[in-house]
């Protein structure tokens, strides 16, 4: 039997709900698609969007304060990461940091990047991009547990010339936590450059950049982090940190602290979102200090290894994801349901929102240190009811009939 997990002070839980809105639309288990805004990050960007209305854009001091505005997000990020501020950036999402890490290596063609990806994952921009420089990009697929040691004895065999090996923290579809440091090594030893896409595991999981091995590290705001959308961050290593100076995107000013004096980039300031970057370092802000990041990596581990555990019980129930090398997303099949069908029902029956591994016709359950365990027992409920019907059979849901 599958022990429920255990409450933290309900006081503590109840307050990180109440200042989350969206948890009274539905039990929210899609923040690996993004997750929910804070009330206070909402508040933050009106505020901002605001005085843009009245005031204008275009005032001489925007410049300044947008570059401050910048710094206060950069360090927010910082915090997170445990990580020092001039190894930080701000991005535009985990493909532009992705971007300029590609772009800070001197490419010549015959070159190779490799990138490790799961079954039926198409390689998209920024790496297709290389194609146009004579690189060759090539993909390993990594779909399970088992896949992770085959991957890590053919690096033994890459050839000469691969400059690069890009790769997820944790599969996005499965949840598969790929073992970072260990592929660093390999990679390492062949002359190629880690860039890793974190984007399943910042603000879920403990990610010390400077402990995996990574050269460089991207992800986005809106999800784990609670920030608005069309915004990340990347670190970047030593290895890199010196190029990256050079090419960082003249939208987002310095991102290593310039000085206001160098006024070459600062009109380009006025393309930035301000709204969205205070957002961004408000939602992060809120994470550090109000949740608390080892209650969050704590609690959301936990919440996560319980509901793989639980669906695992569930006859006609198969999970994807691996226990033991997971992250904090929990994938798995029903018999007899496509995971649309699967979804279409339990969204009504118990208010869903959850998301699909397409590729695998499979439902995908992301967990935040939000949510609850009754959230997660009505859920395990529901699906062990779809498991033991079809979609024929499944008993009706009630309906309220409105009168006129």
């Amino acid at each position: 039997m599958v022990v429920a997990p255990l409450p933290p002070d309900p006081a503590r839980l109840a307050a990180i709900r109440e200042a989350l809105p969206a948890l009274g639309a539905g039990v929210y288990l899609n923040t690996a698609a993004a997750g929910p805004l804070p009330a206070e990050t909402a508040r933050a960007m009106s505020t901002i969007a605001a005085a843009e209305l009245t005031m204008g854009r275009a005032h001489p001091h925007d410049p300044a304060d947008t570059l401050e505005r910048i710094g206060e997000a950069r360090a927010s990020i910082a915090a997170i990461l445990a990580a020092d501020l001039d190894a930080v950036a701000l991005t535009r999402g985990t493909s532009h940091g992705l971007a300029l890490g590609l772009g800070a290596i001197d490419w010549r063609p015959g070159d190779r990047a490799v990138v490790l990806a799961e079954p039926g994952d198409t390689v998209g921009w920024p790496l297709n991009s290389l194609a146009s420089a004579g690189v060759e990009v090539v993909s390993d697929w990594v779909g399970s547990a088992e896949d992770t040691a085959a991957m890590l004895e053919r690096m033994r065999m890459f050839p000469d010339g691969t400059r690069a090996v890009v790769l997820p923290d944790a599969m996005p579809g499965t949840g598969l936590r790929l073992p970072v440091p260990q592929i660093a090594d390999r990679a390492h030893a062949m002359g190629a450059l880690v860039l890793v896409d974190a984007s399943s595991t910042v603000g879920a999981m403990a990610l010390e950049p400077t402990g995996c091995g990574a050269d460089m590290v991207a992800f986005p705001s809106e999800r784990w982090l609670l920030g608005p959308a069309g915004l990340g961050g990347a670190w970047f290593g030593h290895s890199m940190l010196d190029r990256i100076r050079n090419i960082d995107a003249p939208a987002f000013g310095d991102a290593f602290s310039a000085g206001v004096e160098d006024a070459a980039w600062l009109p380009s300031l006025s393309a930035v979102d301000r709204a969205g970057v205070v957002g961004f370092a408000r939602s992060c802000g809120w994470l550090s200090m109000h949740v608390g990041m080892p209650f969050a990596w704590a609690r959301t581990t936990e919440l996560a290894t319980w509901l793989a555990a639980a669906l695992g019980t569930i006859p006609g129930v198969t999970v994807l994801t691996p226990s033991g090398q997971m992250a904090a997303i929990v994938t798995f099949r029903i018999v007899g349901w496509a995971a649309s069908a699967a979804l279409d029902e339990l969204g009504p029956r118990i208010f869903l929102i959850a998301g699909q591994a397409s590729s695998l016709d499979a439902i995908r359950l992301s967990v935040g240190a939000w949510t609850s365990a009754a959230e997660l027992t009505r859920v395990v409920e529901s699906i062990e009811l779809l498991a033991s019907h079809t979609p024929a059979t499944i008993p009706p849901r009630r309906t309220l009939t409105v009168l006129p």
